[in-house]
């Protein structure tokens, strides 16, 4: 009996370990764009995505999505965030974040030039009341 409750345990705990192991990032629709990619339910750490017309596939934080390997930067309950760095026509680099909502085909995205750095920081002038 005692044997049987040491395998029992050894079993549980290595299978335990296996499963908080990262799994290998995935890419989907790796020939698609990130205008075909629907995001069809998201919960913490997990959603649920349509490349176009294909199965119902599950994603999780640090795949990659679309023909520019976009990778999966947030996923919470009713949005997912990309970060997707390609080259534009003229030639320069640039990167958009993309971000979806539940039910949302496309996503919105935000472009940024990669030669332009953030804007400066400024600490905001507040008055306190009275003087």
């Amino acid at each position: 009996m005692r044997t049987t409750l040491a395998l029992c345990l050894v079993w549980f705990a290595a299978s335990s370990v296996a499963a908080g192991q990262p799994a290998e990032p995935r890419h989907v629709g790796r020939d698609r764009d990130l205008a075909d990619v629907e995001l069809v339910r998201s919960s913490d750490e997990i959603a649920v995505v349509r490349v176009g017309t294909g199965p119902l596939e599950t994603v999780r934080r640090g795949d990659f999505l679309g023909r520019h390997r976009a990778e999966i930067t947030e996923i919470v309950g009713g949005r997912m965030t990309v970060i997707e760095t390609f080259t534009a026509k003229d030639g320069r680099p640039n990167r958009a974040q993309v971000i979806w909502s539940d039910g949302q085909r496309g996503g919105r995205r935000y472009v940024q030039r990669l030669e332009h750095g953030a804007p400066a920081a400024t600490k905001p002038a507040i008055k306190p009341p009275g003087r």
